[in-house]
């Protein structure tokens, strides 16, 4: 069935509304604000009044007075929404306490029972506590089992601490007092053994040791002397082969002298052959040795000037100097001095 509109269903109203000149409120004794949301029929005469005043208004909204009527009756309406949502959050709040309230008192009694319960088995579980107790004393011997003297020396004092009382072990004396005792012999055989074995151990140790350290003198003895062989013969290998090294490089030398020699004979048989008969009548002559020398200093000239020029004209050099020839220029002089004196390593004009 689809659900009635809330504005057309009849109910007896529990409430209705309160007009004053600010605002709208709900009149009305509610015992029960739960049950009341509960059902939206309940809120049909809130509904209805509100309605029949939002129909009923006549306002024009194009006007200050009609603008203002509209805004006191929505003022009005919206105070009822207020109360109503206050309402509404109280219920809410005290719905989720309600949980807490439940879960509180479920603890409570489950406590209380727990604990009756606990009170009734209290006797048992003492008893199986005290009989735990006892099987933990007939187990310390398996447990001294790959032990050395030290370990089962503590599982001995930690017999002794369970080792209580009769009035302790009520009920289970007699058990507690066998499991003592039997435990108690197992334990101090198992120390015997133990340190027998120790004993034995350490007296086979203390044999391998000494056996050591006669083998560990032996090999000592013959290492040194094998490395003192070894040394003797590297350092007369060492100087026979400086010798031999001293003997070619000798050799060597010599063999690059004779052939330095026979290069710069070849060259200059080459530089003269290569004469026209006035240039040897030039060369062989001591007056035209000025020429030779202006013609020599104004070829450097010319080469210098060539690279000078050519480094000026570098893209990379101009971008250096932003454009300006005259500046490239002068790096570029400088950069040929330097080279010419030879003040940069590696570099050098070749005339």
């Amino acid at each position: 069935m689809e659900k009635e509109n809330i504005e057309e269903v009849e109910t007896t109203a529990l409430v209705k509304v309160a007009e004053t000149d600010k605002s709208f409120a709900i009149e009305g004794k509610i015992d029960n604000w739960e049950d009341f949301f509960c059902d939206d029929k309940n809120f049909i005469p809130i509904v209805k009044f509100v309605k029949t005043r939002a129909e009923g208004l006549v306002a024009d909204a194009t006007t200050k007075d009609g603008q203002i009527a509209r805004k006191t009756l929505a003022k009005k309406i919206n105070a009822l929404v207020k109360e109503i949502d206050n309402a509404h959050d109280a219920v809410v709040k005290e719905l989720k306490a309600k949980p807490n309230l439940v879960d509180k008192v479920r603890k409570h009694v489950k406590d209380s029972l727990i604990k009756y319960k606990d009170d009734v088995l209290a006797p048992i579980k003492e008893i199986e506590a005290r009989q735990a107790e006892i099987v933990e004393i007939e187990n310390l011997p398996a447990q001294g089992i790959g032990c050395d003297s030290a370990g089962i020396k503590m599982l001995l004092e930690r017999l002794l601490v369970m080792a209580k009382t009769p009035e302790y072990w009520k009920e289970s004396a007699k058990d507690a007092e066998s499991a003592v005792i039997e435990s108690t012999r197992q334990l101090k055989d198992m120390q015997a053994s133990a340190e027998k074995a120790e004993a034995e151990k350490r007296e086979l140790e203390e044999l391998r040791k000494h056996k050591e350290e006669i083998e560990r003198a032996e090999r000592e003895k013959h290492e040194a002397e094998l490395k003192q062989a070894q040394e003797e013969a590297a350092r007369l290998a060492k100087e026979k082969e400086e010798l031999e090294k001293k003997a070619r490089e000798a050799e060597e030398s010599k063999r690059k002298a004779e052939e330095e020699k026979e290069e710069a004979e070849r060259k200059a048989n080459e530089a003269m052959d290569k004469l026209t008969e006035d240039q040897r009548k030039v060369v062989d002559s001591p007056k035209v040795e000025p020429l030779f020398q202006e013609m020599e200093r104004e070829h450097k000239r010319k080469v210098n000037n060539e690279a000078l020029d050519a480094i000026a004209k570098m893209d990379e050099l101009l971008k250096l100097t932003e454009g300006d020839v005259e500046d490239a220029k002068s790096v570029a002089k400088a950069i040929i001095t330097a080279i010419v004196k030879g003040k940069i390593p590696h570099v050098r004009m070749m005339y």
